[in-house]
Parts: structure tokens; sequence; C-alpha cells
């Protein structure tokens, strides 16, 4: 029986997201589950946790990608596009806390974490407005 070293351990099989090469397990690319090599098209498997899945007719893994205002979800093992939070127009999930980009009609603010934005609709804005576009607009009070 053959060993593949991996973490300096002796393993009877290299683990997922690993190949071995001469004895050694060694880093599967980005869009591979398992893999028999490093390239791109050496996937036996997809990494779909990472959004990718099989192209049988080219045999690689390619990004699943979704349309703007939906974002990437496994379903039930199945790779598959959700509808982001009403406020988002792009999302790294579905929830109101999860948008990159606010959309028309809302502002961004701040959240709770480091980097995080909440998308807040203009008309709940004070000083803003949504003009004819769609876009949130800051207003200017003049005094008389």
């Amino acid at each position: 029986m053959s060993y593949n070293f991996h973490n300096n351990f002796c393993l009877d099989k290299c683990p997922n997201r690993t190949y071995s090469k001469d004895g050694i397990c060694l880093d599967c690319s980005k869009p591979c589950f398992t893999c028999f090599g490093s390239g791109n098209s050496q996937c036996i498997e997809c990494n779909d946790e990472a959004g990718y899945i099989k192209d049988a007719a080219k045999r690689i893994c390619n990004l699943f990608t979704c349309v703007e205002g939906t974002t990437f979800k496994l379903a039930s093992g199945k790779p598959s596009c959700i509808a982001c939070h009403e406020s988002c127009a792009t999302c790294k999930g579905e929830n109101y806390t999860d948008c990159i980009n606010c959309r028309k009609g809302f502002s961004p603010i701040p959240g709770l974490e480091e980097g995080e934005i909440l998308c807040e609709a203009c008309e709940n804005k004070i000083g803003y407005k949504t003009d004819a576009d769609g876009s949130c607009i800051g207003i200017i009070y003049k005094h008389n």
C-alpha cells in the first residue's frame, strides 16, 4: 500500500480538493472538489459550494452565474439563483444585510458589521427623495 503526505501526515488517500502526485497531496484548482491534476480541466467533481458546475461537453467546471438582482445558492444540492432582498440591486445572499449595491429608490447606510451595507428607502430618509429615474437624491432646503 502506498501513502500520501498531506499536512505532516501520511494518508492512504488524499482529502477532497487535493490530488496525489509522487506521494504528495497537492491542491486542486479552485473550481474542483475532487481532481486528478491541478488544471481547471482536471476536475472529477466541481466545487458546487463555491458556485461551480460541470460542463459535461467540455469536461470543465464553470462558475454558475446569476443575473442582477439574484444570487447563487445551493438548493437541495443543486445550484440555483434566488432573488436578492427587495432593497438590493446586487447581493451575496437573500437577506437585507447581504446587499452589495442598493436598488434605485434606496440609499446605502452603514450596517452593524464592518463592510455591511443596508439599503433604506429614500422616502424613509430625512432630506432625500426619489427623482424621475428612481435615483435617491438629497434635497436642498432654503431658509428665507
